[in-house]
């Protein structure tokens, strides 16, 4: 395939610097890549502003190396990158895990708050480290740091928390390794040098550097780069892989990050999904799930298998094993299942900062597993639970959806109570409002709302979803919408174009026994079909299978919101390989999602 990866701008390489310690040659460096329109990485130590520092020249003169003070490196560095050398320069190999923490996280800290940016990037003093050091910075979660020894080279490091540069500006290979890099057929080289500004007064030849940025700024393919962007850009590069088929070869992206590349000699920007970074957010109910053992009955069991869930909370958690930020919003329980059901979201990164915490009770459900022609069984207790009582007043909806980039609703909500349906009514307009795509699954429950109900609150919901997973008979009975046209593939697109949806994704399961069924899903817009292919699968647990599919279908979105046959497919391999484990929810990779549709999966195919 034509492809060939490369950085910001379609260049095929890139260069960084890194320079120490804060010093007063800084102004004449910091005005050389002005000069020649570049960004470099600073490396300051903020216990030692305004130190005191003398050194003998080439020919034996005192130099000024005095380190800058705050105000006039707030006015100097800005634009540039500042990176974090410690506090005050110790030997941190020698340092316990006590004092390296303290060197390193005081620096962090102060360098933010005076810098007003984040710092994520760290050159060791004295280019020394230990284990202490490289479990501090991992903990405090810095994205590379780097040593001192120069490698000559121009790949990626096996680890960035030790980033060896390709050479000091002093050293002596530094032309010969700069021609060798311009001339490298390398994927993604890197010429990194690092040094101290003072070393070019010492040495009197500030105009090594000079020449140094023109010889980069003349060559068209590079891109100079701060140390922090080269980092986070090699590494959702490297993440890019192909997809090969018998019929064709494919590219997936599933950085946050737009990747460029040229494709046949032609560049293309490789988005790394539509809505990158932004957060899922969803509203719902978490329940304790008791599972009796497999093949006893409920009221023969004397033990059960405690596990959490919930309709929309298992669409986060697929979508957090997927690579995508999530939020969750509810109320919910304080007692000690309480407890565990939020431990149980906190373990999948769901941001759980708004779940409102209530004396009521967590609500609960008993499994019994069906075998053979034995169908499953569920008992609900959920009628007096902590999240009935939710009301749109209880979420502040401006912090809510910052920075999010999609609202999962489901009908399972709507059925809980009055102001429980109340709040993601809201919830759903309030993200329509700002512009936040949003997915609703239908979902009725018949036993918790009766269908004269139903068919008054869900024409509510309708109106501002983007994104819908229903039936032909959520949209005839539920919303009342009966076309002219009889053909089930009119009705929906027909829905799509009088609702004004984006997509409907919908399937159709044959249950041939318990632990054996046929699955077909489809997609549509208001103007096309597309259909994933039929599957025969063995089932091992087919709670939340639909949650999964409406999991894989909204990942198939994120990452390509054009795209709705990906997203089928995406939906049809996450809710058949979520019925191969135990548990609520699919917990599976876009990588495994990928590997399952690269080889039809272990179930039949059927043609």
């Amino acid at each position: 395939m034509g492809f060939v990866l490369c950085f910001p701008g379609f260049k095929r390489k890139a260069a960084c610097f890194s320079y120490d310690d804060g010093v007063l040659q800084d102004r004449e460096l910091v005005r050389l890549f002005r000069k020649h329109h570049m960004r470099a990485t600073f490396n300051l130590i903020p216990g030692t502003y305004e130190k005191r520092v003398f050194r003998k020249d080439k020919d034996g003169k005192d130099v000024d190396c005095s380190h800058l003070s705050l105000a006039e490196s707030l006015e100097l560095y800005k634009g540039m990158e500042i990176a974090n050398h410690s506090l005050t320069h110790p030997w941190l190999n020698a340092l316990d895990a006590q004092g390296n923490r303290a060197e390193i996280a005081a620096a962090e800290q102060a360098l933010q708050e005076q810098f007003g940016t984040e710092v994520r990037g760290f050159a060791y003093p004295f280019g020394a480290y230990g284990t202490a050091t490289l479990e501090t910075l991992q903990d405090l979660g810095y994205s590379y740091a780097r040593p001192t020894r120069s490698t000559y080279r121009f790949s990626s490091p096996a680890s960035w928390l030790s980033w060896q540069p390709t050479i000091h500006h002093r050293d002596s290979l530094l032309w010969q390794t700069l021609e060798t890099f311009l001339a490298t057929e390398e994927e993604l080289p890197v010429f990194f040098v690092w040094g101290h500004a003072y070393e070019f007064a010492i040495d009197h030849n500030f105009d090594i550097m000079d020449a140094l940025l023109s010889r980069l700024e003349g060559a068209d393919d590079v891109a100079v780069m701060t140390c922090l962007e080269v980092a986070e850009y090699k590494k959702a590069a490297s993440l890019v892989y192909e997809i090969r088929r018998v019929d064709n070869h494919r590219l997936v992206n599933p950085s946050s990050m737009d990747i460029d590349m040229l494709f046949e000699g032609k560049p293309i920007l490789f988005g790394g999904g539509v809505m990158k970074n932004g957060i899922v957010v969803s509203l719902g109910e978490m329940l304790a799930r008791f599972s009796a053992p497999r093949g006893v009955l409920l009221k023969e069991a004397g033990t059960f298998t405690v596990l959490y869930g919930g309709a929309e909370a298992n669409v986060l958690v697929s979508l957090s094993s997927l690579g995508f930020p999530t939020r969750y919003l509810t109320r919910l329980s304080s007692s000690d299942l309480g407890e565990a059901a939020l431990r149980f979201l906190k373990g999948y990164d769901i941001d759980t900062s708004f779940v409102l915490r209530d004396p009521r009770p967590l609500g609960e459900y008993f499994l019994e597993d069906g075998e053979g022609s034995r169908p499953s069984k569920c008992i609900y207790h959920r009628g007096d639970s902590a999240a009935i009582a939710m009301s749109p007043s209880d979420f502040p909806w401006d912090e809510v959806f910052q920075d999010a980039a999609l609202f999962h609703g489901s009908g399972v909500t709507l059925a809980l109570s009055a102001s429980a349906a109340e709040t993601l009514i809201v919830a759903m307009g309030e993200a329509k409002a700002r512009g936040i795509k949003t997915s609703f699954d239908f979902n009725y429950r018949s036993h918790m709302l009766s269908l004269e109900k139903a068919k008054e609150i869900y024409p509510r919901i309708a109106e501002n979803v983007d994104i819908c997973f229903c039936s032909a008979w959520d949209l005839q009975t539920l919303l009342g919408f009966e076309p002219e046209e009889k053909d089930e593939d009119r009705l929906f697109q027909d829905a799509c174009r009088h609702f004004g949806w984006d997509y409907i994704f919908t399937k159709k399961r044959k249950i041939l026994s318990a632990r054996r069924q046929n699955i077909e899903a489809i997609g549509y817009t208001a103007e096309k079909k597309f259909a994933a292919p039929k599957h025969r699968f063995e089932i091992y647990g087919r709670i939340g299978a639909g949650d999964a599919f409406a999991a894989g279908a909204i990942a198939g979105l994120l990452l390509n919101y054009d795209d709705g046959k990906k997203a089928l497919d995406y939906g049809t391999a996450n809710c058949i390989l979520k019925q191969s484990i135990s548990g609520d929810q699919s917990k599976f990779t876009v990588e495994d999602l990928e590997r399952y549709l690269s080889s039809a999966g272990p179930g039949e195919v059927i043609r």
